[in-house]
């Protein structure tokens, strides 16, 4: 599992190289979120352990915008996931995301929470709402499990 600084500095420096803006606050953590919904969805495995906190307009992780990580340490099955969460996202409108954030379970069950701190298990059940589009295979990840890369696919459970 990798460090949560080192991911958003990845997630910063790559959205840029695609799109040519920089991602920073309410954009990244909505960002990082959807990194850990679509890890989940494809491994049934999380990107991250640190904590995700509901604020008003969808996910937020205090302190982490201003920090710079290592990005170079990401393993390469982590930035294939990441790279792909930011080709599927990266036309949507701040409005777009915050609707779409404050729509998940995750987010609403977090808001009757003290703390209001994420559940994994709701991230999870979200995760299992979606169908994840592999825009490097032009396929969805179930479409096309052959030409899935090796480090993203399910291990067989004994």
């Amino acid at each position: 599992m990798d460090n949560l600084e080192n991911i958003a500095t990845y997630v910063r420096e790559a959205y840029f190289l695609v799109t040519g803006k920089d991602l920073t606050g309410q954009r990244l953590a909505d960002f990082l979120y959807l990194a850990q919904r679509e890890q989940l969805a494809v491994t049934g495995r999380p990107l991250y352990q640190e904590p995700i906190t509901a604020g008003l307009h969808g996910p937020v992780f205090p302190g982490i915008d201003g920090k710079d990580g290592d990005p170079n340490v990401i393993e390469e099955k982590t930035r294939y996931l990441l790279k792909n969460t930011i080709l599927s996202y990266k036309d949507r409108s701040d409005g777009e995301l915050e609707g779409a954030m404050m729509e998940q379970q995750s987010w609403q069950n977090a808001q009757k929470r003290p703390g209001k701190q994420y559940d994994l298990e709701d991230i999870r059940k979200d995760a299992s709402e979606i169908r994840p589009y592999d825009h490097f295979c032009d396929a969805y990840y179930d479409e096309d499990s052959e030409n899935l890369p090796e480090e993203l696919r399910e291990e067989p459970q004994p």
